[in-house]
């Protein structure tokens, strides 16, 4: 891997390999609708599509045309917190590829028969996703947890209104913000000639961006920067909707300290503990037949482990039981055989996500956009192998105190749900 800066706001990660697939991506800061103000709520999606629809010299059909000769597969997507764009394609268009990359990040043309058209599509897209009972549900929830400027609230698919009425003044406008705000991530990996590809981009950085409002901005939105993610004050929540499920979704969430300094202690936890072979699933799952599914996820943005469940409505103060029983007694569940077996298992892990390139620049990208510095997954892997247990059962300890402090949220169509689950503030 790879990593440089080739100007304080632009960053180069590289996982060159003998393939002949090559991947390429460039992602915006300041480029998820997070960032909208209230009256362009969706336009940054719409945007995002408008982006890669074509280049100065091709319109629309003729860049779907040339990407079916090519065999390129462009695509852009937008989350709250992001914009990225990506390409793959034949390690023999590399060049061609870091060209249309360059292009559609630092000066894409927008028309308006492409806005047109796109607007109407991003306008069925709101009509179609909004209605969805899944999607309903989940934001229904999010808002009754997490406080109104929180992350985890914002929809990305916006407003009809806002959608329906924008023009290429407020297209314009909105990339020109953007980039005045924006770091850009550019990320590539698989088959490429990696001392070509960074001389070019730093001749383009030289002979391009000078005097662009990428270099002029000024409040730039650095890696690793947080957007607002706040619980609201509560112990304990029922949520109740007529699109939920009969059963419960279950959420436990436990207050974890999260970020790079930990992530390799968070990895054995996750596998030592709550992966499908691990003690709590194998107890709640397997042994004593109360849960349906786990999954779990080590949350950065509101610094919680979170433990997500479906079960039975009836199950639902036996698994609370269990969680804090096998999460808080180090010494019974703890199994240092396990412990030592991870560090062997993590050779053959380290081999096979070395065979995919994506994977490995992926993670330094996450680890980039986490906490502002850039971590390999071989450094990872040897964080791992180095851990002791003595460290781990610190980290374990951390998360045991913290049982107390365990919000739980459950979610259903049922009515049950309150006499089993009642709300504690």
């Amino acid at each position: 891997m790879i990593y440089t800066r080739l100007n304080p706001h632009l960053h180069l990660i590289m996982v060159p390999s003998l393939r002949y697939k090559v991947e390429m991506e460039a992602l915006f800061t300041a480029g998820g609708s997070y960032f909208e103000k209230k009256q362009d709520r969706g336009r940054m999606h719409l945007m995002e599509h408008l982006i890669v629809a074509r280049t100065k010299k091709m319109n629309f059909e003729e860049f779907m045309d040339f990407q079916f000769a090519k065999n390129l597969n462009i695509n852009a997507a937008t989350s709250p917190n992001y914009m990225w764009l990506e390409y793959s394609g034949h390690t023999s268009d590399q060049d061609l590829m870091l060209e249309l990359l360059l292009e559609h990040t630092f000066n894409p043309t927008f028309d308006e028969a492409i806005l047109n058209q796109e607007r109407e599509i991003v306008l069925q897209e709101i009509s179609e996703r909004s209605g969805e009972p899944g999607y309903i549900v989940h934001f229904h929830n999010k808002k009754a947890l997490f406080t109104e400027d929180s992350v985890d609230c914002h929809e990305t698919l916006g407003d009809i209104p806002a959608v329906a009425s924008t023009n290429l003044g407020d297209v314009n406008r909105l990339f020109e913000e953007m980039m005045n705000k924006s770091s850009v991530i550019i990320m590539i990996s698989g088959g490429f000639d990696s001392d070509k590809i960074q001389e070019k981009l730093q001749n383009f950085v030289q002979n391009n961006l000078q005097d662009h409002p990428f270099t002029l901005g000024k409040e730039k939105l650095e890696p690793g920067n947080k957007l607002p993610n706040e619980f609201q004050d509560f112990k304990q929540k029922p949520l109740i909707h007529p699109l939920a499920h009969e059963q419960v979704d279950l959420n436990l969430y436990i207050p974890a300290d999260i970020g790079v300094h930990s992530n390799h202690l968070c990895k054995i936890y996750n596998e030592l503990f709550l992966k499908f072979h691990g003690v709590l699933y194998d107890r709640l799952r397997h042994k004593l037949g109360l849960i349906y599914s786990m999954q779990s996820y080590f949350e950065e943005s509101h610094q919680h482990l979170n433990l997500s469940i479906t079960c039975q409505i009836s199950h639902v103060q036996k698994i609370i039981e269990e969680v804090k029983e096998v999460l808080g007694n180090y010494d019974k569940y703890f199994k240092p055989v396990k412990f030592d077996m991870l560090k062997e298992v993590l050779v053959k892990t380290n081999q096979i996500s070395s065979d995919d390139p994506s994977t490995l620049a992926n993670f330094a990208e996450l680890t980039l956009l986490s906490d502002g510095q850039v971590m390999s997954y071989g450094d990872f892997v040897t964080k791992i192998d180095k851990a002791t247990k003595d460290e781990f059962c610190k980290f374990y300890k951390s998360i045991s105190d913290q049982l107390v402090n365990m919000k739980v949220v459950g979610s259903s169509k049922s009515k049950q749900l309150v006499k089993v689950l009642p709300e504690i503030v």
